[in-house]
């Protein structure tokens, strides 16, 4: 809201020039033209610095620490995986998807309280963003310390990939309602939400297809 009174200042001075051009002396000219400039240049400046960041804070599209997990857990689709090599291969895909849940969540966090996005649903992003961090967090420590897999793993993965969705879908609709300078900031936040909701996706399809034959397996016997 701070451009509204360089604004005011602006077109009240262009009206004053206008006066003074039509019934003014060239004195009273001079000053309306002199405070015309400056009104210009105030606007000028409250341009060109925004949208602010301060200093030594990292860019909230910077996501240059992002990633790329490929499929996750597609390796368990080959075949032939020895069974007590399964926890490691989970693990081994899905620490770099918390990562990138971390990555997401420490960038949201710089946008949240800021001036331009105060109308932002904040509280319950943010929330919905911890409660998936959480969960994902327990879960790597789970099969750490255990060195087993859930059986039910795919349907944990499919929460989380409908949380994200969720994230993705709320945060989308809110970057939609910006200008385009601000989409700048909200545009890379929506595209990660989107990614780690397929790489959650992925993931729990993948967990799914590989222990389904072996719950059959069991069943059988």
């Amino acid at each position: 809201m701070e451009i509204v009174w360089p604004a005011l200042a602006l077109i009240v001075a262009t009206i004053a020039v206008v006066a003074a051009a039509i019934s003014g002396t060239p004195q009273t000219i001079g000053i309306a033209l002199a405070t015309l400039l400056v009104a210009m240049a105030s606007v000028y400046l409250y341009v060109s610095a925004y949208p602010r960041r301060r200093h030594g804070e990292p860019p909230i599209e910077d996501f240059s620490w992002w990633t790329d997990v490929g499929e996750p857990l597609s390796t368990l689709r080959r075949g032939g995986i020895n069974p007590m090599a399964v926890p490691s291969a989970v693990l081994s895909d899905l620490r770099p998807i918390g990562t990138n849940v971390e990555l997401l969540f420490q960038r949201f966090r710089l946008i949240v309280g800021r001036r331009d996005f105060l109308d932002m649903p904040s509280g319950e992003l943010m929330t919905e963003m911890d409660t998936v961090r959480s969960f994902l967090r327990v879960m790597i420590q789970r099969i750490e310390r255990k060195m087993e897999v859930d059986p039910n793993l795919h349907e944990m993965l499919a929460d989380l990939a409908s949380r994200m969705g969720k994230i993705h879908e709320r945060l989308s609709s809110y970057a939609q309602t910006k200008p385009d300078i601000l989409r700048t900031y909200l545009d890379p936040l929506v595209r990660a939400a989107a990614r780690l909701a397929k790489d959650f996706e992925t993931a729990s399809a993948n967990y799914q297809a590989f222990v389904k034959p072996v719950q059959g397996e069991g069943s059988q016997q």
